[in-house]
This record gives C-alpha cells, sequence and structure tokens, in this order.
C-alpha cells in the first residue's frame, strides 16, 4: 500500500514537474497587411500628389471596419485629403473602400514627413511613413 502511494505520489510530481513551463509565446499577427503606392521623394510645391493605399485583408468580410489616422511627423504638414474629405492629422476617418486615395499638396518648399496609419475594428493597425520634400515651381 505504502509503495502503491509512493508511485503515485511521484507519478503526480512528474506530471506537475512537466507540465511547469515559464516561457510564455506571445505571437502578434495582422489580420491585414497594408501597402502604398510609392511616390518618390520629391513634389513641386502647389501641386497635388494623389497615391493610393491598398488594404489586403487575410478573409475578406463584410462586417471588417477600417480606419484611417494620419500624424504629422513635421510641423508643416498640411490637411491630407481621403478619398477627397479633408482629414485633420489625428482624427479617424472610417473607410468606404479597400484601397482609399489620399492627396498630399505641399504649400510651401520644404520637408514634409507623416505616417499613415490603418487601424481594425480590433484595434490592430499597421503604419506606412512618408518622408516628402517639396520643391520649389
Amino acid at each position: 500500500m505504502l509503495t502503491r502511494n509512493l508511485f503515485f505520489i511521484v507519478l503526480l510530481a512528474l506530471a506537475a514537474g512537466g507540465c511547469n513551463d515559464d516561457t510564455l509565446s506571445v505571437q502578434r499577427q495582422f489580420p491585414f497587411a497594408l501597402t502604398g503606392e510609392s511616390v518618390g521623394s520629391t513634389v513641386k510645391a502647389g501641386v497635388a500628389l494623389p497615391f493610393q493605399l491598398k488594404i489586403n485583408p487575410e478573409r475578406t468580410t463584410v462586417t471588417t471596419l477600417y480606419r484611417l489616422k494620419w500624424r504629422a511627423r513635421s510641423p508643416l504638414t498640411p490637411a491630407l485629403p481621403v478619398d477627397g474629405v479633408a482629414l485633420r492629422p489625428n482624427s479617424l476617418v472610417k473607410l468606404k473602400t479597400l484601397n482609399p486615395v489620399l492627396t498630399f499638396v505641399g504649400e510651401s518648399p520644404a520637408p514634409y514627413k507623416f505616417e499613415v496609419l490603418v487601424v481594425d475594428e480590433y484595434e490592430a493597425s499597421q503604419a506606412l511613413v512618408y518622408d516628402l520634400i517639396v520643391a520649389p515651381n
């Protein structure tokens, strides 16, 4: 009887020791990929530069909502129209398409740097950074 109880205690200890794993593997996967048109690095002052983003979801569902926000990384970055609607920095707009067209217009010769951020309804996000130099006409 004592041998049998000792056997179960040892077996239980081995099982508990084998299940004790202090490593935690956290993997973050984005449910969509974000790509943008190449826009070059120089644009003329006052000239509109339209460029298109492309959201490639892993699975297309009718209920998935995407929002776009952009952040100015330079003090001179103007408003950024998205599908014809002017978007202020750090404000979100609900996207109506997976291929929104953004239009950049640099008013004065200077470097402009901004980040375009796309967020889904689960708060997963991806960003693209644009670094443009506006040259005089």
